[in-house]
């Protein structure tokens, strides 16, 4: 069986916007929606018969673990390829998103040319777009300032309120329709067929964050373009999984991604 368009979404303890973000999804029998529940022993034993009341066309699967955000993206991903579920695109997903575009795979097909393999939609946080996320490669130096300044807290706090002025300075620009950056916003991915065709993965060895350069460093390895795509309109409402989770064991997660990424994608 092929769809346009599957949409995957990872919920960890957070029923009431799960069900919300299936609802906001407004498609065509030819989008399948997939809600991977990585809650584990958390898991609301009725989300799975709301989710049918919905009258979408959504599959629950319930991983028994919790996996993180790529890990559950990963175990839907496994279940579409046994059954023999193929797509022209591949929306993973946070659910505390609302998607405000109608027919979203009408529009991604719209961004679908030869040579771009990621959409980074425009996902609106308190009025301002998150994307284009980063527009240029962060170098080794900037990586392991980032270590530096994660495990002192106090430095962090000032390079927060920096990197503030310049995103600010950022979301008021105004940047083009099918601009080609580097990094799209994580809470969001739009993957072209030609990304997995190519032999694009979702392998991030992480439980949480670095997601953004895995992504980034994997089209650049493929030869493939990330592009900002404006007209695919998400609302970002808040970072539900993450906030209940000690600011000290983010922080332990950050540091990891850094170092794996200097590690993997910096040589010299």
């Amino acid at each position: 069986m092929k769809y346009e368009l599957v949409i995957i979404g990872v919920n960890y303890c957070s029923s009431e916007q799960t069900l919300a973000w299936v609802k906001s999804i407004r498609a065509d029998s030819g989008t399948l929606i997939a809600v991977v529940d990585t809650s584990a022993e958390k898991t609301d034993p009725e989300l799975e018969k709301r989710l049918r009341e919905t009258g979408k066309n959504v599959m629950y699967l319930n991983a028994g673990e919790n996996l993180g955000y790529f890990g559950g993206a990963r175990y839907g991903l496994k279940w579409l390829t046994e059954k023999e579920i193929a797509f022209d695109a591949l929306i993973v997903s946070n659910v505390d998103l609302r998607f405000e575009t109608e027919n979203p795979a009408g529009i991604i097909r719209m961004y679908d040319m030869e040579g771009v393999g990621v959409l980074a939609p425009s996902i609106l946080e308190n009025g301002k777009d998150m994307n284009p996320y980063k527009l240029e490669r962060m170098t080794r130096a900037q990586q392991e300032r980032r270590i530096l300044y994660l495990k002192h807290p106090a430095f962090q706090k000032a390079v927060d309120l920096i990197r503030g002025i310049r995103k600010k300075q950022q979301q008021a620009a105004d940047y083009p329709d099918g601009m080609k950056i580097y990094m799209g916003y994580g809470a969001c991915f739009i993957f072209l067929r030609r990304y997995f065709d190519r032999g694009g993965d979702l392998n991030l060895p992480l439980f949480l964050y670095g997601e953004e350069p895995y992504v980034a460093e994997m089209c650049r390895e493929l030869g493939l373009d990330i592009i900002y795509a404006p007209k695919i309109k998400i609302q970002n409402v808040g970072h539900v999984s993450v906030s209940t989770m000690p600011s000290k064991r983010q922080r332990d997660y950050m540091i990891q991604s850094a170092e794996y990424c200097i590690e993997h994608y910096y040589h010299s």
